[in-house]
Formats: structure tokens, sequence, C-alpha cells
């Protein structure tokens, strides 16, 4: 942070002390962009560098005021993030992004409960593919049973005949 804006707060603060009314101008100024509300403005020229009579073009002027703003604004982000505190912008961007990620997770939740009901709805498809294997096998082993018998037959009648053969 730049000592300008230690400085400010500093006597911020103190000038505070003497009343509530300058914490309400204070926010006030704060609102308006760092503009009105005097005694906030000539203290934050002092200490900016502000208050001394330039001789520049009223767009190096403004120039001039804007990198002062900018690095103040900068500066009491970085005051505010020390304390924990977030801007009331950055706030209003996290809440959005909540409310759409809750958004998502419900429909997100609302798609899974309807793939659970289709998965437990449709047993009968996994049954009957199963089935279907199950009749497939057994009628694998049937085929493959009537092979081996056929050729054991074959192969009985085989030796039968070799050995007729031998003895004619």
């Amino acid at each position: 942070m730049d000592r300008a804006f230690l400085e400010f707060w500093g006597n911020a603060f103190l000038n505070m002390a003497k009343g509530q009314k300058q914490m309400e101008d204070l926010a006030q100024w704060m609102n308006k962009g760092l503009q009105g509300t005097e005694e906030f403005a000539t203290l934050f020229k002092k200490f900016y560098g502000l208050d001394k009579p330039a001789k520049a073009e009223p767009e190096e002027k403004q120039q001039t005021w804007q990198t002062a703003t900018d690095q103040f604004m900068q500066s009491f982000e970085q005051y505010l993030a020390l304390m924990g505190v977030v801007s009331r912008e950055r706030y209003n961007a996290l809440e959005a992004e909540l409310k759409a990620l809750r958004a998502k997770v419900s429909d997100q939740a609302k798609t899974i409960e309807e793939l659970e009901q289709i998965l437990h709805q449709k047993p009968g498809m996994q049954d009957k593919a199963l089935q279907g294997f199950e009749r497939l096998v057994r009628q694998q082993s049937d085929q493959f049973q009537r092979l081996m018998t056929q050729t054991r037959d074959f192969l009985q009648q085989s030796a039968t005949d070799t050995q007729s053969e031998k003895k004619k």
C-alpha cells in the first residue's frame, strides 16, 4: 500500500473520532467516486499531491486525478482484504456465481434422480439380455455335446469296422 493511502486513512480515522457525521460523509464520499464532501476531497488532494495548483491542460489534470483515484481505490481494496472484507461489487459477483452454481447442482441432481429411476424401472431389459446369453450358452453346450457324441460314435464305429476287417 502506498504511503499517501496510509496517511490519508490515519488522518481520516483521527478526524472521524470527532464525530459520527464524518463517518457518514466518508461513506457518501466513497459512494460518489471520491467526489463531493469537501472535507474528504481536500484531505484526499493533500495526500495525493493534487492540492497544488498545476499549470497543466485539463486533460492532464483529469488523468492525474484518475491515476490518484485508481491508486486510492486499489489500496482501499487491499486494506479491506487485510480485514477480510470484500467490496459490494465482488460480493454481488460471488453471490451471482453461487446462485448459478446452485441452479447447476439442482439440475444435475434432477438428472441423476431421473437416471436412477430409469435404471430401476427397466430391470427387465437386463434380465432379458442375461436370459438370452444363458440360452446361447446352453445351445452351444448342447451342440458341443452332440458333436462329442457323434465323434465318439464315429470313432467307435471306425474302430469296430477296422477290427472286423482284420478278422477276415
